[in-house]
């Protein structure tokens, strides 16, 4: 499944490239967030509605399929790419290259740290939503 994924992610930046300066990054990412909170609501409902019982929804279980890969494509025409395009257009040409490698080394650091901070995260539950929420009150 997850090499299904992988690919719908790819047709998605695929069209991204082709798209992306002839129709604008804002429309994009605007259209993007929509249509992935679109997928994710209705995943949500979809379990919501029949986790109790898979083995008689099969078609419903499908349908979750569809929208989790629907929306793959959908990040990887507007969100996917425009982290990695956005440093190198940003920065000027005579900081370029440093730029773009401490933005992407960013990524990988944060995306190590996430991994990390991750399971202990979920095995406490609910606990750091509780404690965070009560802090913001």
């Amino acid at each position: 499944m997850s090499g299904i994924m992988n690919m719908c992610q790819l047709v998605g930046v695929t069209i991204s490239f082709l798209f992306i300066d002839k129709v604008g990054r804002r429309p994009l990412l605007l259209l993007g967030s929509l249509m992935m909170t679109i997928c994710h609501l209705s995943v949500a409902i979809l379990i919501r509605q029949y986790s109790a019982d898979w083995a008689q929804h099969k078609s419903a279980g499908w349908a979750g399929v569809g929208f989790l890969l629907l929306y793959m494509v959908v990040f990887g025409v507007s969100w996917g790419p425009i982290p990695w395009a956005m440093p190198s257009e940003i920065f000027p040409s005579s900081l370029r290259a440093k730029g773009v490698a401490v933005s992407t080394m960013s990524n990988w650091i944060n995306n190590f740290i996430i991994g990390l901070i991750t399971p202990p995260v979920e095995f406490r539950g609910f606990f750091p939503l509780k404690f965070c929420t009560k802090k913001a009150n």
